[in-house]
């Protein structure tokens, strides 16, 4: 039996990939829909080299009286390095986009992200657009977190089991990692890298019965992380029923640190497994 697998990117058939291109493509799109039923932001590329048009691109489009009359809001650009306040990029790009004449009535420019709000007035122009801080990751990474972690993540127990370390030979999941001396009850969560839990060979992170912490034991596996239990009660872990993986006690920034990646990839790696609640109860 044989499988073969055929990943494409996404690609739209109509649109051509140079940035002066796709303007004109946007134009002809808007001559075969309805009068003011398309509009859109132009994205200024102001030194990140990813994404945008170039600012002389802009420049002489706007030349064009079919240009000038497209139904544009505004532009917009990307800061590159907003989370290190004193780099000089983030001046560079923000009299970039502040030097960009606008050509018509009510169109605005935008520039900050979540960290660049937190560089001043100056980069807020006429919208801010906050993306991580609204989860309450940190956008002052040199300082403390401004803002307050809206997510919590818990993984039911599935079950606990007495252990006793007396020397070597006893370990836990895959490559048998050796199980830390000291310990005497592990327990096995529903959850593992499946669910957007970071893998890691030797893992540094925890996890929380009530406020006890529990460090996680050995390597995080698709759909299991084993945690030590050896300091929660056993009347709480009798009636616990699930532990905490993000908390109020250990947020993503945390779990991130402790993993050696970024709040980002916790947040936007929690699987479609999982069950998500909204609340407004923050």
């Amino acid at each position: 039996m044989r499988a073969t697998i055929v990943q494409t990117k996404a690609k739209s058939a109509r649109f051509d990939m140079l940035p002066r291109q796709q303007v004109s493509d946007f134009a002809a799109l808007c001559q075969q829909a309805a009068p003011d039923s398309t509009t859109a932001i132009i994205h200024i590329d102001t030194g990140m080299n990813r994404l945008g048009l170039a600012v002389q691109d802009l420049a002489a489009l706007c030349q064009g009286a079919d240009f000038r009359a497209l139904p544009i809001d505004g532009v917009m650009s990307h800061l590159a390095c907003a989370d290190l306040p004193d780099h000089p990029m983030n001046a560079k790009q923000r009299d970039g986009l502040a030097a960009i004449p606008l050509w018509r009535d009510r169109q605005h420019k935008s520039l900050a992200n979540s960290s660049g709000i937190f560089l001043g007035a100056g980069y807020h122009f006429d919208q801010v657009r906050p993306g991580m801080a609204l989860y309450g990751l940190n956008p002052t990474p040199a300082a403390a977190n401004p803002m307050r972690m809206v997510v919590t993540l818990t993984a039911p127990i599935l079950q606990v089991r007495s252990v006793k370390v007396t020397g070597a030979g006893l370990s836990v999941g895959y490559h048998a990692t050796p199980i830390p001396a000291g310990v005497t009850r592990l327990a096995t969560l529903g959850i593992g890298y499946a669910d957007g839990v970071p893998w890691r060979p030797t893992s540094h992170s925890v996890c929380y019965i009530d406020d006890v912490p529990c460090p996680v034991v050995g390597r995080v596996s698709m759909d299991l992380t084993v945690i030590d239990v050896s300091a929660v009660p056993e009347s709480l872990l009798a009636t616990a029923g699930e532990a905490t993986v993000l908390g109020a006690h250990y947020d993503a920034e945390s779990l991130a640190r402790d993993t050696g990646t970024i709040g980002y990839s916790v947040l936007t790696g929690l699987g479609g497994r999982l069950q998500r609640h909204y609340s407004d109860d923050v």
